[in-house]
């Protein structure tokens, strides 16, 4: 797309921002990448050159099946994802994104499927449906139960051997005596996240959240229907949160702001503004052409 293309769809993305009246806040991975942080589906041997000395590939480093074949590398690997999660800052553009609601009164709510929590750091949890999980919370691998249960609980219950977990970074493994334990059942624990063929992830946490997106919708848009949706960094690997982009803009006749680099694509029956940049400067030019607007009233 040409720079002058690209100018201009930041400017009618700007004008239905300046309009509405509530928004519906959708991302993918794609929008930790400006934070330094790899895309959860797409482990990288350059990143983790230990998977291809044991010759692991990408999927199995991401299927459950290791919290049972392999548990002290299973944790290992998420452990070390966990730590780096937790160090690594969210970037400037959930600020941003911080500010966007605020224009509209604080009428909003966040579908991701980021696993780093990062959005639950600048935002209330009661504002963000997760529907891939967070590596901030825990179930049983088995599971024993429908429980499930954040890291700082599994600390409290066992302080021993609390996050974050020591690694060996060579082999990528945590101790024996370190394998995190349901608290419930004393069976291997594994992070609430779902993986690839994945049977055994619990929605329980997720269907919580999905209730307080019922509110959204119901009181929110309804009373306000100048919705507009903006979805950044939601790729087609795994179309989750892209299709929910479109199912919402279709259903209340909404604008879809689509910022993405390369998966910038649109649906022929929503309207659709396609931005192919990265999260972080899509929203730096959006907030600067707001600021405009706001100038010439």
């Amino acid at each position: 797309m040409k720079a002058e293309v690209i100018h201009k769809n930041i400017m009618l993305a700007a004008q239905a921002l300046k309009k509405a009246t509530c928004i519906y806040i959708t991302a993918g991975p794609g929008m930790s990448v400006d934070s330094g942080l790899t895309r959860e589906k797409e482990i990288y041997y350059k990143d983790y050159p230990v998977l291809k000395l044991l010759n692991i590939t990408n999927e199995e480093s991401i299927n459950p099946e290791l919290f049972e074949n392999d548990p002290t590398f299973a944790h290992g690997f998420y452990c070390h994802r966990y730590n780096l999660y937790q160090v690594t800052q969210p970037h400037a553009g959930y600020n941003i994104l911080k500010k966007f609601t605020q224009r509209m009164n604080n009428k909003y709510f966040i579908f991701t499927s980021c696993i780093d929590g990062h959005f639950g750091r600048i935002f209330p949890k009661n504002r963000i449906a997760e529907c891939h999980g967070s590596i901030e919370y825990q179930q049983c691998s088995i599971p024993c139960c429908d429980h499930v249960y954040s890291v700082e609980e599994y600390n409290e219950k066992f302080p021993q051997k609390a996050f974050p977990l020591a690694i060996d970074l060579e082999t990528l493994t945590i101790k024996k005596e370190d394998i995190p334990k349901c608290i419930h059942c004393g069976e291997v624990a594994r992070p609430n996240i779902l993986m690839t063929k994945d049977n055994d992830f619990l929605p329980t946490r997720f269907n919580q959240q999905i209730e307080e997106q019922k509110r959204f919708f119901l009181q929110d848009v309804n009373e306000k229907p100048e919705l507009v949706v903006i979805e950044i960094g939601a790729g087609l690997t795994f179309p989750s949160v892209r299709k929910e982009s479109e199912r919402r803009a279709k259903y209340y006749g909404s604008t879809l702001i689509r910022i993405n680099p390369k998966d910038y694509q649109t649906p022929l029956d929503v309207n659709t503004i396609a931005i192919p940049l990265r999260g972080l400067e899509a929203l730096y030019r959006l907030e600067h052409e707001l600021m405009k607007i706001d100038e010439q009233e």
